[in-house]
């Protein structure tokens, strides 16, 4: 390691869709990253599976790759940890070998098998009272009657590969699985034996097995794995992978988490009773089109007709578009599906589809849904920044100025003008919602409703634009940089602006409809 080297640790994040790495300095600075694709497997009896040897060589490709571009000496490479999809089984031998392909968190064949374990005389939420009581007190929750937590992918195997039961070893979640082929130990994280349902949970720092909820798992209690914490160093990278990685065989492995717990980790959420959004891989996607037919467009009454095809994600081609200066986090990639077949039953029309469900929440068009999120995400970022400015501007003085921000009348001003723009816009959208809602639950939203929840919305986003705007331009400097909230919040809300739902020709429609023009509905 250089002297202006820090440490650096090899990060790796295995999601449903491939397989990444990254260079990350231990001052949390990104230095470069490489990615590959991985396949799913969809089985003809409706498995979800994937490979853990295509997993292991996908890791071998991309940090090979990656420690080859020569972004920093070998040597400042001090550990490698992994962040994983959770709720994946392999079974493995003495060996470390997988007997099988990996079960995926998407796979609910084993839900029969499991719900007849979970049963008794009297049920409640698809489980036995007395056993329902036992998983809430030990673990904080229950297993998941759709038999896609590893608790069903187990007796899946045990039931419908019993030769795979019997040779197995132990059974490993994904994360588990890359930490062994790394080291060489058999363990489980805290969060990856989770949903095993076999743990007590009840102490956070010595999560430990219980006897009387692995009977309940019907697994025989030899094939868990030891439970190690996330921080734990598990030892030593395995010295073949250091050789062919070209790493010090003195790098150390650190247990590392499944992806849900790295996502609120690095959201912040590590309080109780605080939220953040985890948005991961779907299994599905709806691809918008029109229906040509005969070589024409199949007419709904005047207007082409319009679908959502819903496709399996494996039959699509995820593209990597979305490349951005805001939002990045949400992941708004384009995707393409070619010579695909779609039945009838998995279309639904885009405007004129019936209710299946007459409920208050669908009878508010989709678009006014999307965009009083939107709007409400704004809000929330300028009143973020509103607090953010706040604190820089009673300690910050700016070059050749006298006093504090705080101090001077342009800021004041600027302050009291955001804050009378952020109450007034936000009562605004408040008060469009209340009335939309009310008049949906009587089923008597009107046009009205709807151009008020549009104007709502659009100004709202507009107005929270302005807001960051001018505690951005009153910040300085300091807002130019990339690691202050002002400056990511200033280039996220530039992006929800260009979104649909943040169009300034939202205001003309609403004005021809309040000046009695004809307008195009749909657009409300």
């Amino acid at each position: 390691m250089t002297e202006h080297t820090p440490p650096v640790v090899l990060a790796v994040d295995l999601g449903t869709s491939g397989m990444k790495a990254a260079l990350i300095t231990v001052r949390g600075e990104v230095l470069g990253w490489e990615s590959q694709p991985v396949t799913l497997h969809l089985t003809p009896d409706g498995g979800a599976e994937q490979s853990p040897d295509e997993w292991w060589e996908a890791f071998l490709a991309v940090s090979r790759r990656l420690i080859g571009r020569g972004l920093v000496p070998a040597s400042a490479i001090t550990a490698v940890c992994c962040s994983t999809q959770g709720e994946g089984t392999v079974p493995v031998d003495r060996e470390g070998k997988a007997l099988m392909n990996a079960i995926l968190w998407m796979d609910m064949r084993g839900a029969p098998y499991l719900n007849k374990r979970l049963r008794g005389l009297i049920n409640v939420a698809g489980a036995d009272v007395f056993k329902l009581v036992r998983f809430i007190r030990l673990t904080g929750g229950m297993p998941s009657v759709t038999g896609k937590d590893p608790a069903g992918h187990m007796l899946l195997v045990r039931e419908r590969f019993p030769d795979v039961y019997e040779r197995t070893y132990k059974f490993l979640n994904v994360l588990d699985f890359l930490n062994l082929r790394l080291t060489g130990r058999f363990v489980a994280t805290f969060d990856s034996i989770l949903t095993s349902w076999v743990t007590n949970n009840r102490d956070p720092d010595a999560i430990r097995y219980n006897d009387s909820l692995v009977r309940m798992s019907g697994i025989d209690r030899d094939k868990f794995p030891e439970i190690v914490s996330c921080s734990t160093v598990i030892g030593p990278i395995r010295s073949h992978v250091a050789s062919y990685l070209g790493l010090s065989p003195d790098v150390q492995v650190v247990a590392g988490s499944i992806d849900n717990t790295a996502a609120a980790v690095g959201a912040g959420a590590v309080q109780d009773f605080v939220p953040h959004l985890y948005v991961g891989t779907s299994s599905w996607v709806a691809a918008h089109a029109q229906i040509i037919e005969n070589g024409r467009v199949r007419l709904e009454g005047e207007q082409p007709e319009t679908r959502y095809f819903f496709v399996p994600v494996a039959e699509a081609e995820l593209l990597d578009t979305w490349h951005t200066r805001g939002m990045r986090g949400t992941g708004t990639h384009h995707f393409a599906v070619n010579d695909v077949f779609v039945p009838t039953d998995r279309t639904v029309l885009s405007q004129t589809a019936p209710l299946i469900e007459d409920a208050p929440l669908y009878r508010i068009p989709r678009t006014l849904l999307f965009a009083s999120g939107d709007a409400a995400v704004a809000f929330g970022m300028s009143r973020t920044c509103l607090e953010t400015f706040g604190e820089l501007a009673g300690a910050k003085t700016p070059r050749a100025m006298p006093t504090l921000l705080r101090e001077q009348p342009m800021i004041q001003m600027t302050v009291g003008q955001a804050e009378a723009a952020l109450r007034s816009g936000r009562a605004f959208l408040y008060e469009a919602v209340r009335e939309a809602w009310a008049a949906s639950l009587n089923n008597a939203l009107t046009l009205e409703h709807r151009a008020n929840l549009r104007l709502a919305t659009t100004h709202g986003i507009r107005l929270a634009a302005q807001i960051i705007d001018s505690v951005y331009n009153a910040a300085g400097a300091t807002a130019a940089y990339e690691d202050h909230l002002l400056q990511r919040h200033f280039q996220d809300i530039h992006v929800i602006t260009q979104h649909l739902q943040g169009r300034l020709t939202h205001y003309e429609l609403v004005g021809r409809y309040w000046l009695g023009l004809k307008i195009d509905e749909a657009r409300l």
